[in-house]
């Protein structure tokens, strides 16, 4: 018998946030960053307030946040690839295990850095250990 074990981290969720009035990351001088400019997402949240919701209700969370678009701002704590090899990115929730796991291109991941304040779009899946989001570009002006 084979068994896998796949971990995924959790993220909390964060006050509501309107990304125009967010300072988006800025790549270094010497690389090219992928940044989609998205005109409307359906539901732009903070990551503390995302996961605070799935903490408080995961089936009530499960239908304002499933299968939609999201707009997350947060603050990078991890820029790492899943077992897959699958680059995703941590914004911090309100813990170890309680954060927004944000899977997006290799190109866009690389270009990122920790402790950096980002809006990213993306397609939330629900909570794995941490909300999960597919699909994610950078919010841009």
């Amino acid at each position: 018998m084979i068994a896998s074990i796949i971990l995924v981290g959790v993220s909390a969720p964060n006050k509501d946030v309107n990304p125009t009035n967010i300072q988006t990351s800025q790549p270094p001088n010497n690389t090219t960053q992928s940044v989609e400019t998205v005109i409307e997402s359906e539901i732009q949240i903070s990551a503390k307030n995302l996961v605070s919701e799935y903490a408080k209700n995961e089936v009530r969370a499960d239908k304002m946040f499933r299968d939609k678009k999201l707009a997350v701002t947060g603050v990078i704590t991890k820029i790492h690839k899943d077992i897959l090899g699958d680059p995703y990115i941590i914004l911090k929730g309100d813990g170890f295990l309680n954060n927004v796991q944000c899977f997006t291109d290799e190109n866009t991941a690389s270009e990122l850095n920790i402790n950096t304040k980002i809006t990213i779009i993306g397609s939330c899946e629900g909570l794995m250990m941490n909300v999960i989001l597919k699909d994610c570009k950078l919010y841009s002006e």
